[in-house]
């Protein structure tokens, strides 16, 4: 539980309210409460201390529930205490006039040494394919704790073999994600609750088993499409002895889930593919939980109260995530930031020229990436949240890279449901326009005079049936893969498609300037190479 108010003990009347509070173990291994308070101070109970308290009940049934769920951190003061003089040394050395450039060297200082901490850590559990997986591996790691500084949260997928080091991942995340909860057997609403109400890193083993179970597989899918953006809800009807209401559930969050099997394609499009394959070497990772620090100690030749440990790193990031929330409580300037990071990304993704007739992005020359491909839509999106993330921890090379191969490697990302469905479009205007024309099906880009002209004859059942038919030729397609009517007209709704419905029961597309900027933006967000080449016009 991320905010509560602060009951009143009768001898502290007046006493400020919670503004957000995190659970943590104290030296007994037993909980106690960091709590930002609405005055901007920090307050620290440990669990001895909760017994004086009007509340100390209320308290302990809190930390139950939740440390029945996932692993809290150590108590944060050390870090946090530090982080504030980190801060304030940095203003009073005269290097940021105005606090200017202070957020991006603060942020960058204490992502680095986690980088480098988790470095010392990975060769003991991990055996990665490529040295840039490890890089994201910790990108989603620091991502899972500042999940709502972003506008998207892309999910994770680890396409993994048997033997390939998949639950030892899973249990690195479980030890290092913020609130992380591991789960095998799960359903549509355990996922909702966890989300909507802790905001907690979803681990989701045997994902596969899941996604194709007949009853709750579809439910799963769709909470997990609502939680890609942080502006998306689901929107339930509650209701009382005297009132009836409608509450808003959000879950938006961070989700890592494990395959055997591809992706599911209504999900590839707004996520990350990690192949994961058998390790031949013979490689034998420590287990991730009660390893012995001693033998990792004496193979990074350093005394045992050096090393980095997965409790010391998660508690830095609690610590940070409360510096955040404390600082916008004092509505002091944010020391810790992505912000200079997403802008700089921004730049680097978008600033191109035209040499030799060929688009060239400035992140091609920067990275030194030969024939840089466009970011377009859910791409740029997914690579605006990692690539920053990877700038602040400098391993910003590696992450571009992923993300460059994930548009090259991955042409499975033109067959999720918005991408068919669109492609069943083209087609359709495609097969209307032919009609017109001697020479039948052209792939030549229409203007928006002819093609208003001939979506005004299309209705949706015309669109879904030509969905019907594209899936229906894939080799993957099975009965149970295929939406309702309903959901395919919604889709169409949700693209910005403005239809009537006439009196022989068809809806008819109304193409308008609505439609237009519709059409625009499901190109931009969803369509294939040869789709926004037909629609390049418009």
């Amino acid at each position: 539980m991320a905010f509560a108010r602060r009951p009143k003990p009768d001898d502290e009347e007046g006493q400020d309210e919670w503004f957000r509070y995190e659970f943590y173990r104290d030296d007994n291994g037993l909980p106690g409460m960091a709590i930002v308070t609405k005055r901007g101070t920090m307050e620290y109970f440990d669990y001895n201390e909760w017994f004086n308290r009007s509340d100390a009940k209320e308290l302990e049934s809190y930390a139950g529930e939740q440390g029945k769920i996932w692993c809290f951190p150590e108590n944060p003061k050390q870090y946090l205490e530090e982080f504030l003089k980190r801060i304030e040394g940095l203003r009073n050395s005269g290097e940021h006039p105005e606090d200017h450039g202070l957020a991006e060297a603060f942020t960058r200082s204490v992502l680095t040494e986690i980088e480098h901490d988790l470095s010392l850590l990975d060769p003991f559990f991990l055996k990665m394919d490529s040295e840039a997986l490890y890089s994201f591996v910790h990108s989603i790691v620091v991502h899972s704790y500042f999940v709502e500084e972003f506008e998207v949260s892309p999910l994770v997928f680890l396409d993994a073999e048997h033997g390939s080091g998949k639950s030892t991942l899973l249990d690195y995340f479980k030890a290092l994600c913020y609130r992380a909860v591991k789960m095998t057997n799960y359903s549509a609403a355990s996922l909702a609750l966890i989300a909507d109400k802790y905001r907690s890193t979803l681990l989701l083993d045997e994902a596969t088993k899941n996604f194709r179970d007949r009853d709750r597989g579809y439910s799963i899918t769709n909470i997990l499409t609502e939680g890609f953006s942080k502006h998306d809800a689901t929107y339930i009807r509650t209701k009382g002895e005297n009132y009836e209401s409608v509450k808003a559930q959000y879950h938006y969050t961070s989700v890592v889930a494990s395959l055997l099997e591809d992706c599911p394609s209504d999900l590839k499009d707004r996520a990350i593919v990690v192949r994961m394959l058998k390790d031949l070497s013979g490689f034998k990772p420590m287990r991730v939980f009660g390893y012995d620090k001693y033998e990792v100690a004496e193979k990074l030749t350093m005394n045992v109260s050096e090393i980095p440990t997965f409790d010391k790193i998660r508690t830095k990031l609690y610590a940070l995530k409360l510096l955040v929330t404390l600082l916008e409580v004092r509505k002091e300037p944010a020391a810790f930031s992505f912000k200079p990071f997403e802008n700089e990304a921004k730049r680097f993704l978008r600033k191109s020229e035209v040499k030799d007739g060929q688009t060239k992005y400035l992140y091609g020359e920067v990275y030194g990436i030969q024939n840089a491909p466009e970011f377009q839509g859910r791409a740029e999106d997914i690579c605006l949240v990692h690539l920053p993330i990877g700038l602040a921890m400098g391993t910003d090379e590696d992450i571009i890279q992923l993300m460059v191969d994930r548009i090259a490697d991955d042409p499975d990302l033109e067959l999720s449901t918005e991408a068919t469905l669109l492609r069943a479009f083209m087609d359709v205007v495609r097969i209307k326009l032919s009609q017109e024309c001697i020479k039948g099906v052209s792939d030549e880009s229409p203007t928006w005079e002819d093609l208003s002209r001939m979506i005004a004859k299309m209705s949706t059942k015309d669109v879904r049936q030509q969905y019907i038919a594209i899936r229906a030729d894939r080799d993957d397609w099975t009965p149970y893969d295929m939406e309702a009517p309903k959901m395919l007209t919604a889709l169409l709704k949700r693209f910005g498609f403005t239809y009537d419905t006439g009196t022989s029961g068809k809806s008819f597309f109304t193409p308008g300037e609505r439609f237009r900027r519709g059409l625009r933006s499901a190109v931009k967000n969803y369509g294939g190479a040869e789709v926004r080449h037909y629609f390049s016009r418009i």
